[in-house]
């Protein structure tokens, strides 16, 4: 079953999307949903920053992964950062993009793709 909302470009929106994905995502060890709520927080924080109209999230749990994608109206493509230790931003598409398992799950791979003007979906394989 899919599940999707829009949410006002407002700060808020954030805890809003997380809630609704932890809502909608069933069945899974607390450490994959609490990935899946930072990846959410990570996307959402990124679309209330650069999307000037809101968002839309969709969720999708299939039997082989969860797929997330939130998607705004903001102009240019996602930039991937490398912030300094001291930098409060920019991390958080390094944390969708990295490629890293999620819990202790061997399968459990963590993706993400940008795809300018169509969201950024990440899910978990």
């Amino acid at each position: 079953m899919i599940r999707k909302a829009r949410f006002p470009a407002d700060q808020r929106s954030v805890l809003h999307a997380r809630r609704l994905v932890s809502d909608a995502v069933v069945d899974v060890p607390d450490h994959v949903s609490e990935a899946l709520a930072l990846i959410t927080s990570e996307l959402a924080t990124n679309a209330v920053r650069h999307g000037p109209s809101g968002f839309e999230i969709r969720i999708e749990q299939r039997s082989d992964c969860i797929h997330i994608e939130v998607e705004d109206d903001g102009g240019g493509a996602p930039i991937v950062r490398a912030p300094g230790l001291s930098e409060t931003s920019g991390r958080g598409l390094q944390i969708v993009s990295s490629g890293r398992r999620v819990g202790g799950d061997p399968a459990g791979r963590l993706r993400g793709q940008d795809r300018v003007g169509q969201g950024h979906p990440a899910g978990r394989r």
